[in-house]
């Protein structure tokens, strides 16, 4: 065309015809919870497995080393600032290492998932991964197992998660497997591309099925 500093009318309706194509929006999905959501010294977050298993989706993440449900439960509404279709709730091993009891951990762990609901999230709860090769576990076994049956049995869980594949091959050993972690609580690189395959299988089937060996991008974390 020649310069001419200007557009004829013709020329702006050719350029504005058609229909607009607009980006597919991105599946929300949230993690919250203790140093096993966050990133730690064994890596990244096992939401960076996740979203490359769970096809169109965006994860961010709120992990919390070392603290307990009740601090978890004030930091729920940043979780639900970034509007989730999905929050994945995953805590209370540290409230049972400093004696917390059942009811302690469920009454906040039910605040969290009643909140999730009313903003609109699917609630997604994971049980408490098995942790009782570290010796401040001991004799902890039966709340860790309480707790568990809690979430198995509430009614504002969406989808449980159980991570019975990350179990220690020795039915009698309340633990995780060895080849899983390197601190006996703490999911390694292995163990958290577990977990987030059990996570992708049990609560978005259908997405990481056809996410099968995809990557995204535009992963962001919250320490």
């Amino acid at each position: 065309l020649e310069e001419t500093g200007f557009l004829t009318k013709g020329e702006y309706d050719f350029l504005v015809m058609g229909k607009p194509e607009w980006a597919a929006k991105k599946r929300i999905i949230v993690a919250i919870g203790d140093s096993i959501t966050g990133n730690n010294w064994q890596g990244a977050s096992y939401t960076v497995a996740l979203q490359k298993r769970v096809k169109g989706s965006r994860t961010f993440t709120f992990g919390y080393g070392g603290k307990q449900t009740a601090y978890i439960l004030g930091k729920l509404n940043q979780a639900l600032a970034k509007n989730p279709d999905d929050i994945i709730i995953l805590a209370g091993v540290n409230d049972i290492a400093s004696g917390k009891s059942v009811e302690h951990i469920t009454g906040n762990l039910q605040k969290m998932y009643k909140a999730s609901k009313e903003a609109g999230a699917r609630v997604i709860a994971v049980k408490i991964l098995p942790w009782h090769g570290r010796k401040r576990s001991k004799g902890k076994e039966y709340v860790t197992k309480a707790v568990n049956r809690w979430i198995e049995n509430s009614p504002d869980a969406d989808v449980v998660v159980e991570g019975s594949r990350m179990h220690s091959d020795d039915p009698s050993r309340y633990e995780m497997n060895k080849e899983y972690t390197n601190d006996k609580i703490h999911p390694n690189k292995r163990g958290k591309e577990i977990l987030a395959e059990i996570i992708a299988n049990k609560a978005f089937k259908e997405e990481s099925e056809e996410a099968h060996g995809l990557v995204e991008e535009g992963l962001e974390y919250e320490e």
